[in-house]
């Protein structure tokens, strides 16, 4: 999966918080350089996205036979 930067604006402030797909994916958080607060993916998210990568390597499995 390749890196793609994506702004998004604060929810407190509204100023620009840059971040990393890849690594918002993987669970990291980031935070607004004005006032501190954090983004992240909630708890849910993150089930649901292990939940489709398991059915994605599902697939690809599945294909290579």
């Amino acid at each position: 999966m390749m890196a793609v930067n994506q702004v998004i604006p604060c929810p407190v402030c509204k100023a620009p918080i840059s971040f990393d797909v890849k690594q918002l994916i993987q669970g990291i958080n980031f935070s607004c350089a004005t006032c501190g607060a954090g983004i992240g993916l909630a708890v849910d998210s993150k089930i649901e996205l292990d939940e489709a990568r398991q059915k994605i390597e599902m697939l690809k499995d599945m294909h290579k036979k």
